[in-house]
């Protein structure tokens, strides 16, 4: 009896939380009742008493110009989500009050499933607002610090964002604007995943604040030729600029470190230099470009994808260090790492260059009488901070760079073999190509 009584509590109890979760389920669905009031659809998304909320998802009526109500249903219209109906085209949509949100993409909004992009030509709000504000029927908040809006049907053809803008959520398939400078801010640093994609951009500028473009920033943009680059751009996330048809020529700032997925693929890139700073090139960044003859591959770099450019059309001129890093079947490869070769107590190892934490030179100071050489040797120290591996040896040279400072009085080749030539003294500057980091050898000649 005890235990059909525990069970049967047990039973009780499971029910009880099954129909909690069956009334919670069904008060969402009733949130998520469009409603009808004039020529508004709407829906309830807070239930407070007489202080509940609504957003706006739709518009039935037939006017160019239309003013977003206060309130709806006796609830405060606090949210803009989609003006989905009928109309294609608004001259002006002015904002009330009380609304907090305006979805970013609300011209491209698409509830229905189908396809039902509208152009707005131009935003306004009552002075009341205390969220928003617009400036040249541009949607910004009420600081002007973030640009929500840009008119999908705005006919400028060039725009400056303001430079009190930190934020921008772009201007994504504007078919009138040709030209665009970003905002100059200094808190400004990165372009907006899909910000400006398919739009017809014929010509960008990024400021020197930009240090990042996010992924799709301007893909499809397929009438951009021309990028007037920030010089302290690090990084181009994955399809940046993917599908921009008329983009012929790119030359990479030296400032960028890393360039993502399918960066530039099928653009109709003919020429690129890239940053003398690079240490990535991931998987198809130029691949569908067919045009591209040659392409120097910077000492920096230190992983590039073997994918990263067509191999059938484009001939890639590769340090010797970046070699091929097989699966463990030891068969296949997909990418090529920079590799320190380093011997050690009579034993030659590869070890991944960005291990490299120090090179140093075997003897500081070197005297040679004139017509002697000699050869330079450089120690290394390998750290890989994630499985706490060291190891120190002698460098191979192919991953160095040698400079003299008097090639009349002494010369060294690229294996950092020194000739001394005639009397004097002279410096060696010997620089890992991946790195820069550099040390010197003081000769004299006597």
């Amino acid at each position: 009896m005890k235990k059909t009584y525990k069970y049967f509590k047990k039973l009780m109890a499971f029910i009880l939380i099954i129909s909690l979760f069956i009334q919670a389920d069904c008060t969402a669905r009733a949130a998520e009742q469009i409603l009808t009031e004039g020529n508004f659809q709407y829906r309830i998304i807070n239930h407070s008493g007489t202080a509940g909320e609504v957003e706006i998802c739709g518009y039935l009526g037939n006017e160019s110009e239309i003013s977003i109500p206060e309130t709806l249903g006796g609830y405060n219209v606090v949210s803009l989500a989609s003006l989905e109906g009928k109309m294609k085209s608004f001259k002006k949509v002015t904002l009330g009050k009380n609304i907090k949100t305006v979805n970013s993409r609300l011209e491209l909004s698409n509830i229905s499933g189908e396809d039902n992009k509208i152009e707005i030509e131009s935003y306004d709000v009552v002075s009341e607002n205390q969220y928003f504000s617009v400036k040249d029927g541009v949607l910004f908040d009420k600081k002007q610090l973030t640009l929500f809006n840009y008119p999908r049907g705005k006919k400028t053809t060039s725009y400056i964002e303001p430079s009190t803008v930190t934020k921008s959520y772009g201007i994504s398939e504007n078919s009138y604007l040709k030209n665009l400078t970003l905002s100059a801010n200094e808190k400004y640093t990165m372009v907006e995943d899909y910000g400006y994609r398919n739009s017809n951009l014929e010509e960008i500028t990024l400021p020197q604040n930009i240090k990042i473009i996010g992924e799709f920033s301007f893909s499809q943009c397929k009438k951009l030729k021309k990028i007037n680059w920030s010089k302290q751009l690090e990084r181009i996330y994955n399809s940046a600029f993917e599908g921009c048809t008329s983009l012929e020529k790119v030359a990479i700032p030296n400032s960028v470190i890393s360039i993502g997925n399918a960066a530039f693929r099928n653009c109709n890139l003919s020429s690129v230099k890239l940053s003398n700073s690079l240490q990535v090139i991931s998987a198809l960044a130029f691949s569908k470009n067919t045009k591209i003859k040659k392409v120097k591959i910077p000492d920096s770099v230190i992983k590039m994808h073997k994918d990263s450019f067509n191999r059938s059309k484009t001939k890639l001129i590769m340090p010797s260090y970046l070699k091929k890093q097989y699966k463990n079947n030891g068969k296949k490869y997909n990418t090529y790492i920079a590799k320190a070769t380093l011997t050690a107590n009579h034993k030659t190892k590869d070890y991944r260059a960005e291990y490299i934490k120090t090179i140093k030179a075997k003897k500081r100071k070197v005297v040679l009488k004139r017509g002697t050489t000699q050869k330079l040797n450089t120690k290394a120290y390998i750290y890989n901070k994630n499985t706490k591996f060291k190891k120190r040896g002698i460098l191979k040279t192919n991953i160095l760079k040698f400079a003299s400072s008097n090639k009349k009085v002494v010369k060294v080749t690229s294996k950092g073999k020194i000739k001394a030539l005639r009397k004097g003294r002279a410096t060696i500057t010997v620089t890992l190509r991946t790195t820069k980091q550099s040390y010197k050898v003081k000769i004299r000649v006597k």
